[in-house]
């Protein structure tokens, strides 16, 4: 038998409560650690652009209840975070701030599969890609448009 739940429009407190007792409780936070607060806004997942987000929102709208849940650490004053040298801590099997993703085989890549590395930690992968900012080339770019046919989606739109 399959259950279908009605997801229109926003959840009753009853449904969001249950929710957030799920999440927390596949984080390993006791729902007893949180005060009984009602949040408007809830991020899942502490990255770069939740944090952006909430605090704009924070800014704009203090009245607000904003919550943030992070499956990682708090990043605050920790050496390994904010000094770009020790970044290659978070490479190590053993990180607590970053999972590897692996992919399955591919033949395009000669049977071998992608790792793509995802932080947990609240800043996201701000806070433990070396500072370093990265892009395609724009040829790359131009692919998407002539090879994979999505009109518009050549560099121009990338590459001002």
């Amino acid at each position: 038998m399959i259950n279908v739940v009605d997801v229109s429009g926003p959840p009753k407190p009853i449904e969001f409560e249950l929710y957030l007792n799920v999440v927390l409780d596949s984080l390993g936070i006791e729902r007893t650690t949180m005060s009984d607060t009602v949040y408007d806004i809830l991020f899942a997942g502490g990255g770069t652009a939740a944090c952006l987000a909430a605090g704009q929102l924070a800014a704009a709208y203090p009245s607000l209840r904003i919550l943030i849940i992070e499956a990682g650490e708090h990043t605050k004053n920790l050496d390994a975070h904010t000094q770009p040298v020790q970044y290659f801590s978070h490479l190590a099997p053993t990180s607590k701030t970053v999972d590897f993703n692996v992919g399955k085989p591919s033949e395009n890549i000669r049977g071998r599969s992608l790792i793509t590395p995802s932080a947990r930690c609240l800043g996201g992968g701000s806070s433990v890609n070396f500072a370093m900012y990265t892009r395609a080339a724009a040829s790359d770019y131009d692919d998407w448009e002539t090879v994979h046919e999505n009109p518009g989606w050549d560099r121009r739109i990338f590459f001002l």
